[in-house]
């Protein structure tokens, strides 16, 4: 009958099973005997073994005991007190292997008391050395019978190794009897084995099509990568290039293999790029960072960043074209370089306006006192010559050159706050005002305070007093006009922030022209209705921006206005802008 192949394959491998049970059971049925086998010839090798360690132990002791007798030195005591150590535990070990005979348990029993007896007899003499001297140590040793004690454990050695070697022998040829048998039935699993290589060679061409399947995903991988990925050789080709290559280069394939890499290289950079391959091709190290110009096929030249490792004779190499970044980098860099140009310009400006500043605090200032300072020794000599009219005139001339040097000092304290650094710590804004208020700084005898809760922050206290100030000030002189002048200050958080606001019932303002209120010199009302610089609020401004917080203002004509700063809820930055 015509058998299937499926048949014959089910057939086969059915008795190939069978046959390797069958073997694989005698191998292990006579694998066991053979190792009972040699456990009992090393038993034998274990018995011998301790019986050679406690013959040498006592030896050992013996010999230092001797040593100390003549010397009576405690260093060579260091044997004895090692053997006493572990000749129980030998012993002991001993009586356990010999456990399963009988004959050797009567020689174990009288090797245990020749050792127990040559051991107290070294350590009387041990302790006659020690207490009555070198002779009485050599007379107690003539008449403690030492000699015979240690012949009796030699004796029991020596009979005690003859019973085990005769054992050994036995137990020998029955190992080379068994390693016989076990042979025969490794030779049948070898036979087996032969059948078995079938089965390995089906494993084989599975792991064969695996490994054509990986092959396909890298090159796969090598086709589809968006670096350029290349193969190349110490004679200076390219022996595989990926499509990212013609992408980038323009270049096909073949004309990419059909000439030597340095063909494409430019010129200026032959010599950096030989250095590299050497590099890989004779000393073997791989190159973590290398940067070339190669041609493209219009005739433009690209940047490519390598990276390559060898390998058999070949380097194993990636790139990038990195053309762009440099060109944005030396764009960055020449921007950077207009920034110090201008960072110098400012500097330079800033030293101006410390020079006009100077100039401003020491040239103008004595002028305006002159110019105050004559015209009030002028209104006091010249009294009964001066009518109403010229006094007017003088006055004239005083309060313009005051109001000058105040507007001099506002200017000069708006100019500090742009170049001073901050210096915070902790501020008690409500204390802050208390002392304003208290100390009598703003002119207020008819003002109701209205004053909440408020927090304490971070910040520098000199510029912050000034704040408040500048604010305080301002509400108390728009509030004149009212029947009851009403100031109310608060704080509040708001999400990352805290709000404090500054509220009066004063004359208010346009909201149109909320934008000026923080200018330099902007003034809403003229100098007549109210006095002022046009300066503290512009000055509020500065200093709450240095320490990273916002301004704003809020009012109607009639009805009162608003002033309101922000700083942020977080750890104090100091916003040097």
């Amino acid at each position: 009958m015509q058998l299937s192949l499926e048949r014959k394959i089910f057939l086969g491998f059915t008795g190939a099973v069978g046959l390797l049970l069958f073997s694989g059971g005698a191998a292990w049925l006579s694998a066991t005997r053979t190792t009972e086998t040699f456990r009992q010839v090393d038993h034998t090798h274990r018995v011998l073994y301790q019986l050679e360690a406690v013959l040498t132990d006592l030896l050992n002791m013996q010999s230092s005991t001797r040593g100390f007798l003549i010397t009576g030195e405690e260093r060579f005591l260091e044997a004895y007190l090692h053997g006493r150590d572990r000749i129980d535990n030998n012993l002991s070990q001993l009586a356990n292997l010999i456990a399963d005979n009988p004959a050797q348990q009567t020689r174990g029993a009288l090797l245990a008391a020749g050792a127990a007896r040559v051991t107290g007899i070294m350590r009387d003499r041990i302790a006659i050395r020690r207490t009555s001297g070198y002779e009485a140590a050599v007379q107690a040793e003539a008449l403690s019978g030492g000699k015979a004690a240690m012949d009796s454990v030699r004796q029991a050695v020596a009979a005690m190794e003859r019973e085990e070697r005769i054992l050994l022998e036995e137990r020998s040829t029955e190992a080379r009897h068994e390693a016989g048998r076990t042979f025969l039935v490794t030779a049948g699993g070898g036979s087996l084995a032969v059948l078995l290589i079938g089965a390995a060679a089906l494993l084989v061409r599975r792991d064969l099509r695996q490994r054509l399947t990986a092959e396909a995903e890298r090159d796969r991988f090598f086709t589809l990568s968006l670096d350029l990925l290349c193969i190349a050789s110490g004679d200076g080709y390219f022996k595989r290039v990926n499509p990212a290559f013609t992408q980038t280069l323009g270049w096909s394939t073949g004309e990419m293999l059909a000439r030597p890499f340095l063909d494409f290289v430019h010129p200026d950079d032959h010599a950096a790029t030989l250095r590299e391959v050497e590099r890989q091709v004779t000393a073997g190290e791989p190159v973590l960072h290398f940067e070339n110009r190669y041609r493209h096929k219009d005739g433009s030249w690209r940047v490519l960043s390598w990276r390559s490792i060898p390998h058999g004779g070949l380097m194993f190499a990636t790139a990038r074209d990195v053309t762009e970044q440099l060109l944005a980098e030396e764009e960055i860099r020449h921007l950077n370089a207009d920034l110090r140009q201008r960072a110098a310009q400012l500097e330079a400006v800033n030293a101006e306006l410390e020079a006009f500043s100077y100039s401003v605090s020491h040239d103008l200032r004595a002028p305006l006192r002159h110019i105050d300072g004559f015209a009030s020794l002028l209104e006091k000599n010249a009294t009964t010559r001066l009518d109403d009219k010229d006094r007017r005139y003088l006055a004239t001339i005083s309060g313009a050159a005051r109001q000058m040097g105040v507007l001099i000092d506002d200017l000069l304290a708006f100019a500090r706050v742009g170049r001073s650094a901050i210096q915070p710590v902790p501020v008690d804004h409500a204390a802050l005002v208390a002392e304003i208020i208290r100390t009598g700084l703003v002119a207020a005898p008819q003002v109701e305070w209205r004053i909440a809760p408020l927090p304490s922050l971070p910040g520098d206290p000199a510029l912050l007093r000034q704040v408040w100030f500048n604010l305080l000030d301002n509400a108390v002189k728009y509030s004149r006009p009212a029947a009851t002048p009403v100031v109310e200050i608060t704080a509040r958080t708001a999400g990352p922030e805290i709000i404090f606001s500054v509220r009066d019932n004063g004359v208010g303002f346009d909201p149109r022209y909320t934008g000026k209120l923080f200018q330099v010199f902007s003034r809403l009302h003229s100098a007549g209705e109210f006095e002022g610089t046009g300066i503290g609020l512009a000055l509020v401004r500065r200093i709450v921006a240095r320490h990273g917080g916002r301004t704003w203002a809020e009012g109607e004509p009639g009805r009162g206005a608003c002033i309101s700063f922000a700083f942020p809820n977080q750890p104090f930055a100091a916003n040097a802008a």
